[in-house]
């Protein structure tokens, strides 16, 4: 089970039969996780924040980071699509963007974990 915090922890917990026992925590982000997205295909954890970041985590790597995008605005929902190597992203300001799995990128982790990806936008318009 994975939960997000107020203060940008991420924790891990495994239920057991005397309640909840920390695998991990960590803190991806400064400000509270808003939303947590699993791709079981990918093996990829992604977490949203009111910071307007999305951190992902590698799952076959003991939730090891894997690098971070800049949203530009607070992240309100994630949803991997179906084949699992996209994610769509909607955002506080009703901003809308589908980003590529983070496999294929990476980043200098000796200076940073912002990851290089572009995202294809989606304007929505009310209907009239």
């Amino acid at each position: 089970m994975l939960t997000g915090f107020d203060d940008g922890v991420v924790r891990a917990l495994l239920r057991c039969s005397d309640g909840l026992r920390l695998l991990k925590a960590i803190k991806p982000h400064n400000s509270r996780v808003t939303c947590i997205a699993v791709c079981a295909q990918e093996r990829i954890v992604a977490t949203g924040s009111q910071d307007g970041t999305i951190f992902f985590l590698d799952l076959d790597d003991d939730y090891d980071p894997i690098g971070f995008v800049n949203f530009g605005s607070a992240v309100k929902s994630l949803s991997w699509l179906p084949k699992g190597s996209q994610l769509l992203v909607c955002g506080e300001s009703g901003r809308v963007a589908r980003f590529e799995s983070p496999r294929g990128f990476s980043a200098n982790t000796s200076t940073t974990f912002l990851l290089q990806m572009p995202a294809t936008e989606y304007v929505l318009s009310p209907e009239v």
